[in-house]
């Protein structure tokens, strides 16, 4: 059976996500990933971690046939749709449903998901996977047994393959494993299941120190600490780093977070990976 907490943001999220990625041109990104597809993956092994995205849509595009716009986006489609449904569901399980109602709906109306659903592009799912795996966290929390701590550790891996840059996740869901805890040896059990996210991560890690992939990022500008509050604008703006009404619904839904008693931790550290990743 599936609940109004889910349905309904579900619903709307489906509606608005399909109304921006039939309005929107193809970004200049997006055309990386067409040609990806129709080219053959050989010609992007200079972008090698976008692979198994690239693969991702090899599949659902039917080995490029679908390579309309709509076409590409349909995976960032179903996946923001996806991640509704499980910030509000996760918002049931550390609150109440009523906050699930609420964060369900601040999500569908965000312009992070709204901008990303019109994206053919790995962050729609790569976010929907990182959030499958914080409910897969509480499952395995609850269970504690070894199912759940393997389809936890495995969402994980499949998280950081599409979208490196996740690995911030483990700082919250590290807190989160604490607080509700204080339990150094589930801790220790914990830790063990994300043992195979920090071995990709290390691979990650060496590969960037190697500077193999220099054409992905040498471009790009190192942030600065005084660039902090700006960069969250632009973030909870969807790229717009003056204070609007996408600002204002990332704000609401940190304040959702921050007024539960059992997600307030959740919350400040997902602000604190989100401020490592933005410096780092």
């Amino acid at each position: 059976r599936i609940h109004g907490h889910i349905l309904l943001p579900t619903a709307l999220s489906l509606a608005l996500s399909l109304r921006a990625a039939t309005n929107l041109p193809l970004s200049h990104d997006e055309f990386y990933t067409r040609h990806a597809i129709q080219e053959g993956l050989d010609l992007h092994l200079w972008e090698a971690p976008s692979l198994p995205y690239y693969v991702v849509q090899w599949i659902a595009t039917g080995g490029g046939a679908l390579d309309s716009d709509l076409g590409l986006r349909l995976v960032s489609v179903i996946a923001v749709a996806v991640t509704v449904a499980c910030v509000a569901e996760a918002a049931r399980q550390m609150a109440s449903k009523t906050s699930a109602y609420i964060a369900g709906f601040l999500m569908a109306l965000s312009g992070v998901a709204l901008t990303r659903a019109a994206e053919a592009r790995p962050y729609a799912l790569g976010l929907s996977i990182f959030v499958i795996s914080f409910l897969l966290l509480l499952r395995m929390m609850r269970q504690q047994n070894r199912s759940s701590s393997l389809a936890y550790g495995t969402s994980l891996v499949l998280g950081l393959l599409i979208m490196p840059q996740g690995i911030v996740v483990l700082i919250p869901h590290a807190l989160i494993v604490l607080q509700r805890d204080r339990n150094w040896v589930r801790f220790k059990g914990w830790a063990l299941s994300v043992l195979p996210a920090a071995l990709v991560v290390l691979a990650g890690a060496t590969v960037a120190w190697l500077n193999v992939f220099p054409n992905m990022h040498n471009w790009l500008d190192s942030p600065t600490v005084t660039q902090f509050v700006d960069g969250m604008l632009w973030v909870g703006g969807s790229g717009n780093s003056r204070p609007g009404a996408g600002s204002a619904i990332a704000l609401a839904l940190i304040v959702l977070g921050l007024t539960s008693n059992r997600a307030w931790v959740l919350t400040c550290g997902a602000i604190l990976g989100a401020a490592g990743l933005f410096l780092g």
